[in-house]
Parts: C-alpha cells; sequence; structure tokens
C-alpha cells in the first residue's frame, strides 16, 4: 500500500485536508493547557515555523502526516485508520528521517505516549528510549532519540560480502603505488577472507562508476577510518576526499566525539592530505622493532562535534 502513495512537503492547500487527517488521529491534545493539533490557527503556525510532510494517495487524498520542528523533533505522525498496520507508518518515518538527514540534522527526537503500541514501533524503527514524563492529569509518555545516517553521496554503497573478491583485486591495484614507494603495506596482498572479515567488523563503503569499485572507505566501530583508497586510474576526482567527509559524518552519527587513523610513517603525502581536512597528529607507533617487519606508523584523530571543529575545515561553522 506504502508503494501507492506519494510522500511531499505540505504547502497551504493542504491545510483543509490535514484538519481531518489530525482530527481523526489526535481528537484531543497531549497537554491539557495545549490547543488540539488539528485546529486551523496550529496548523497555520506550523505551516509557517516547521516542516510539515504529508503522505498522499492516487485519489489525492492525505493517508499520512507527521512535522519536524527547528530541533528536529517529530511531531503529530499519523496515518490515516484504513491504512494502518500496513507498512505506511514505517515507511512514511523512513522517510522523514532521510528528509531530516537531507538537510544537515544528526539526531531526530520524539515523544510518544507510554501505553500502547507505539514505544515499540519505534523502538523497531532504531529509536532509543532515553525516558520517561509524565504529564498534568497522570498520562506517561516517553522520550525517543535516534542518530540520523548521512545521506549516501553519489555513486557511494555499502559494501556487502559477495564484494570480497573484488575489493580483494581493487586493494590489490589501489596500494601498488605504496609498493613503488617502498612501503609496507600488506592491503596490496588482503585476501578475499580478510576482506570478508573487514566486512564483518566494520562499516565498509565503496563508490562505483559503470559496476567497477573506484574508492573504498572502511570505519570501525570505534569510528577509526581505514582503508580510505582510490583506483590509480580515478585518482584526482575528489573520491577520496567524498568518502572521509562521508565517513565523518557517519561516525558523528554514530554519536563518537572524535576519529581517528593510522598511515604509514613513511608516506611522503598522505599526512598531508589528513592534515587539510582537519586532522592532527597524534604521535607515531612502531610494530615488532628489531625485526624484519618493523613498522611505523603515524596516528592523527580529528574532532566530529560541530562546536570542535578546527577553523577553516569542511565541518567548520560561522
Amino acid at each position: 500500500m506504502a508503494s501507492e502513495v506519494r510522500f511531499r512537503r505540505a504547502g497551504p492547500n493542504d491545510l483543509p485536508r490535514l484538519q481531518a487527517l489530525l482530527k481523526e488521529a489526535f481528537p484531543m491534545p497531549a497537554w491539557p493547557t495545549d490547543a488540539p493539533a488539528w485546529t486551523e490557527a496550529h496548523l497555520r503556525d506550523l505551516l509557517a515555523n516547521a516542516r510539515v510532510y504529508v503522505g498522499e494517495d492516487e485519489a489525492g487524498a492525505l493517508v499520512a502526516t507527521g512535522s519536524l520542528d527547528q530541533r528536529t523533533h517529530l511531531r503529530h505522525l499519523a496515518v490515516a485508520e484504513p491504512l494502518r498496520k500496513q507498512g505506511l507508518g514505517s515507511a512514511f518515518l523512513g522517510y522523514l528521517e532521510s528528509e531530516a538527514a537531507s538537510a544537515g540534522a544528526r539526531m531526530m527526537t520524539l515523544t510518544a505516549e507510554a501505553e500502547g503500541a507505539l514505544p515499540r514501533f519505534y523502538e523497531r524503527a532504531g529509536f532509543r528510549n532515553v525516558g520517561g514524563l509524565d504529564i498534568p492529569g497522570g498520562k506517561r509518555y516517553f522520550q525517543f532519540r535516534k542518530a540520523l545516517t548521512p545521506k549516501l553521496p553519489e555513486g557511494v554503497r555499502r559494501a556487502r560480502e559477495e564484494d570480497a573478491e573484488a575489493l580483494s583485486a581493487f586493494f590489490a591495484r589501489t596500494y601498488q603505488e605504496n609498493e613503488k614507494l617502498g612501503l609496507q603495506y600488506y592491503a596490496s596482498a588482503v585476501a578475499p577472507e580478510v576482506v570478508r572479515h573487514l566486512l564483518a567488523t566494520s562499516e565498509v563503503y565503496v563508490r562505483e562508476e559503470g559496476g567497477r569499485i573506484l574508492a573504498a572507505v572502511a570505519l570501525t566501530p570505534l569510528v577509526e577510518v581505514r582503508r580510505l583508497s582510490v583506483d590509480p586510474a580515478a585518482r584526482g576526482d575528489g573520491h577520496a576526499a567524498d568518502l572521509l567527509a562521508f565517513a565523518l559524518e557517519r561516525g558523528r552519527a554514530m554519536g563518537a566525539a572524535e576519529a581517528r587513523l593510522e598511515i604509514d610513517a613513511g608516506h611522503p603525502w598522505l599526512g598531508g592530505f589528513y592534515e587539510r581536512r582537519g586532522f592532527v597528529e597524534l604521535g607515531t607507533l612502531t610494530y615488532d622493532p628489531g625485526t624484519p617487519d618493523e613498522f611505523r606508523s603515524r596516528w592523527f584523530a580529528r574532532p566530529l562535534l560541530l562546536s570542535q571543529a578546527p577553523e577553516g575545515s569542511p565541518d567548520s561553522v560561522q
């Protein structure tokens, strides 16, 4: 049924139909001192000061609605009674999350009545219950929060287990330059089974064109950026910068305060690439010292909170 409904931003012309839908869903206000959600004055204020969205069926009837305020707090999520329990609510909620993430939001919040099916509905959608709220009249509400995944850049998708062979071949092409520089780097010979372990333990994203992998990046649960790499034939087109920016946004959505990464200490230009993007060197680390396998690396970190973003970095705000 959700496939037959078109989701869009609401406008003033939708007001009468919005009133009817909200009057059905919320006949009484949640707070005793509030006006009902469906009053004309309330809806005009909502349309002027929030982002109101609707689901419209093929006949032009509004069958779903929800609004996001300036803090990306979700209000008045409603589905027409005949279409409930058919997946429309979940599809519409996903649409609202996508709209919020596309607008730059990193968190969505909402409040739902503690009794009934709504708390479980939001939990299944990935929202986390962060506490209760008692209101006059004896009703109890739960407050929910969800980190939003940033919108994927064009041509980028999350890698799957079946990509292991192609990623193994991609890493072999990518790290040939390191071998030419005389750097020790095992990724140039990484086996498919090692890639499968990476896919199982990290979020791996690839950018493709015509079925060919052009670039890749991995992000561990601890928000360590790994294997940011670009096919030699595709370098100079901004793929590395795009994937790194996405990885940092994804890390921020995961709730991390900073991202870290490690590079070969002997690489002639990679440290500068990361420093220009807000990373600061933490120091060096030597593996297997005094052995033929001795390897020296440099560690970098970058804050992810906007208020901490280095001046001039892509995430700094005026």
